[in-house]
């Protein structure tokens, strides 16, 4: 996302109003487009903060429009360490739905996750296949440590009872890239295919949302 257009801007009192919705899917269409059109970051990330703390009810609504945010308001710098903050505090709420969704939403913003990298390391023995499986994504996306991260991921990998943890594990090592391939064991050549699939969905972003 490169800009937002007058016409845009001029409804954000529109959708702000449609945030108090007594409608959830009003609501959670209406954060997802905040997200979208708010033209000032900084406010932005402010208010999704705000929302993320009084808005309990309503909570996964604003975990997507946080997604939206990491994903379409790129790159991003140290403005958005508050938001990564309230959702490394929300990786401990006692909801393993909302540890989940937290460590998930953490992982878009890639290498500005790193600070949640010890609560990811413990999530990975967590009861929770989702948490477990959302956690191998912050590891990755930080790229911290690969001498340290990817063993873990290869145990994942290979004992993990859910499958689906199984497979994010694989994924979460090829976000580490080339370089880091010695260390994947059995799994090198399924990470060898998700690099490649990861550079070709990166060619496509550039080249539809060029700078």
């Amino acid at each position: 996302m490169t800009g937002v257009g007058t016409n845009a801007v001029a409804a954000l009192p529109v959708v702000l109003a449609a945030v108090e919705d007594p409608d959830l899917g009003v609501q959670g269409t209406a954060m997802f487009a905040y997200a979208a059109v708010e033209p000032d970051k900084a406010r932005l990330v402010h208010t999704l903060v705000g929302w993320l703390r009084t808005k309990p009810v309503k909570v996964l609504s604003v975990f997507s429009a946080t997604q939206a945010l990491a994903v379409w308001r790129r790159p991003h710098g140290s403005e958005v360490q508050p938001l990564v903050s309230e959702l490394i505090r929300m990786t401990d709420s006692p909801d393993v739905a909302i540890q989940a969704k937290a460590f998930s939403t953490l992982s878009s913003f890639g290498e500005q996750c790193a600070p949640a990298k010890d609560r990811a390391l413990a999530a990975l023995k967590s009861t929770s296949s989702d948490v477990r499986r959302s956690a191998c994504f912050v590891l990755s996306s930080a790229r911290l440590e690969p001498e340290l991260i990817i063993p873990l991921l290869v145990q994942l990998a290979e004992a993990d009872d859910d499958p689906s943890v199984r497979t994010a594990a694989v994924d979460a090592m090829s976000y580490f890239g080339a370089d880091s391939l010695p260390l994947t064991g059995a799994f090198r050549p399924q990470v060898e295919k998700a690099i490649r699939e990861r550079a070709e969905r990166e060619r496509l972003w550039q080249r539809f949302n060029p700078k």
